[in-house]
């Protein structure tokens, strides 16, 4: 959070939604990070999230935050910013998970 603060300061980024955290985690947390890479960019309200392994060999290496602006446009549903927002022509204005939604809707409707 406090990442996100200071690139919401600099005026990197407006919200969360408009960010991509990259967390450069030590061999000690890299695993449980990883474990719950998926979920992280909804615990952390981001458009996406992603975790490496932190360079350094001495054990000590520290938990590090960058925050860059997310790619894309944003979804007109959700709010998040992806890069498949504008590929589904009958859907232009939505991402890859609302489209999904979507179209499960439709076919739950009655006809």
């Amino acid at each position: 959070m406090k990442a996100l603060e200071v690139a919401r300061r600099e005026k990197l980024i407006g919200s969360g939604l408009e960010a991509v955290v990259t967390i450069h985690a030590p061999e000690s947390l890299y695993p449980l990070l990883e474990r719950y890479r998926d979920d992280l960019r909804f615990l952390m309200i981001v458009s996406g999230a992603e975790v490496k392994l932190a360079s350094g060999g001495n054990g000590n290496t520290p938990l590090r935050v960058e925050v860059s602006k997310a790619p894309g446009h944003k979804c007109e549903r959700c709010w998040n910013y992806s890069v498949q927002v504008g590929t589904n022509q009958r859907y232009p204005t939505v991402c890859e998970r609302c489209l999904a939604a979507l179209e499960r809707i439709e076919q739950e409707q009655p006809a």
